[in-house]
């Protein structure tokens, strides 16, 4: 992906195409639109686009579908039809679009003047009820801007060996993923070594599309949450002590055999569109907050769960598959306390500079040791 161009530099977009030059051009054969900050367009793909702003750009052109600022989320789309962006959420129409990445939204079925403005309308009612949790904290941009923990400190807030259903095991050539014995009419789960109560922590998880199962769930539970069942469940989620997400199906599940029903996730998920999470996605729980979440492919996907603080909590999954191995390792994390100064001065200059250019710092006439503090040399790795 190439830099993004410099009069585009404050725009939630980044593009991949070196040629676009102005917000001056003709009516889009193709435009991406997306609510969250980036937007990654493969080169296999030729169009011109609009630069999408917060506060919408262009005017209508006649016969092109009008979207509002955001109406299309999450991950990658095109649209198959002229269209130009409005200021606001007004919407004229919608027009069909299909994914053309391996993993996040599949649309299908949206199209022409048959749904119209009221059903857009309406979805847009429905982002801005949920804007608290959609919006990325500013503590997890912190962390993400980190390097993440070293090996050692990693492996305590992994999987425990010795809290887990009999038929899965922590592996001795890497204490980070377990392998869970081919077991049928069995369901089967493991906490991580560490409960927390305090601070915001994220982890990467890597679990196989391959080896998910009809139940896979990932999510956090108590101590005393249960680590088996007999026969295939959502076990995580399914009692009052655990938390869950299924992966599969899109749904989060607190407390289910009391007769609560999933709710859809992420939460901005049409009754026709789903999914695909990937082989690897970020956890993040925050028990200052009192929330846990996740992300996929650097894209937030909102608030999963809330309510969370006062607890102790472990991360947790349940798992189906015979053979499956999981990885879990741990990122990151920050205490309640505020950050110091000096971190905070790292952060400002470092948002500054811009990712892009950080390996141009020593370009800048300053000490040594002051460079080295903005790449984090001064950790311990």
């Amino acid at each position: 992906m190439t830099a993004t161009p410099p009069h585009l530099a404050l725009t939630p977009v980044l593009w991949n195409r070196p040629d676009w030059r102005s917000r001056n051009q003709r009516a889009p054969t193709s435009l991406v639109l997306v609510l969250g900050p980036i937007v990654l367009l493969r080169s296999s793909y030729s169009c011109s686009c609009y630069v999408l702003r917060n506060n919408g750009t262009t005017t209508p052109r006649p016969n092109s579908a009008v979207f509002g600022v955001g109406s299309i989320v999450s991950n990658l789309v095109f649209v198959q039809q002229s269209c130009t962006l409005v200021n606001g959420t007004t919407s004229v129409d919608v027009v069909r679009v299909v994914t053309i990445k391996s993993s996040g939204l599949k649309t299908v079925g949206r199209g022409g003047a048959a749904e119209g403005a009221g059903s857009t309308q309406s979805r847009f009612t429905r982002e801005l009820a949920m804007a608290q949790d959609l919006a990325r904290p500013k503590r997890l941009d912190m962390l993400l801007d980190m390097p993440p923990a070293p090996r050692e400190v990693a492996m305590k807030h992994s999987w425990d060996p010795d809290d887990r259903s009999l038929n899965i095991f922590v592996k001795e050539d890497d204490k980070t993923t377990f392998h869970r014995h081919p077991v049928a009419q069995s369901t089967d789960c493991i906490r991580s070594r560490t409960g927390y109560t305090r601070g915001i922590h994220y982890w990467e998880m890597t679990w196989s599309t391959r080896q998910r199962g009809t139940h896979a769930v990932v999510g956090v539970a108590t101590p005393e949450a249960p680590l088996h069942s007999v026969g295939y469940q959502s076990l995580v989620g399914s009692n009052d002590q655990s938390w869950g997400w299924d992966l599969g199906r899109n749904k989060l599940h607190h407390n289910s055999k009391a007769g609560n029903s999933g709710v859809t996730y992420p939460k901005l998920l049409n009754c026709d569109e789903t999914f695909a999470v990937p082989d690897k996605f970020i956890i993040i729980l925050d028990m200052e907050e009192g929330t846990l979440s996740f992300m996929v492919d650097g894209q937030y996907l909102g608030v999963a769960f809330r309510g969370l603080r006062g607890k102790r909590l472990h991360l947790i999954v349940s798992a189906v598959w015979g053979h499956c191995e999981i990885t879990l390792r741990y990122l990151g994390g920050l205490g309640p306390d505020p950050l110091p100064l000096m971190d905070l001065a790292r952060r400002a200059v470092r948002l500054s500079v811009g990712k892009q250019r950080l390996h141009r710092l020593p370009e800048l006439n300053l000490p040594p040791s002051i460079i080295d503090y903005l790449h984090f040399k001064d950790r311990d790795t």
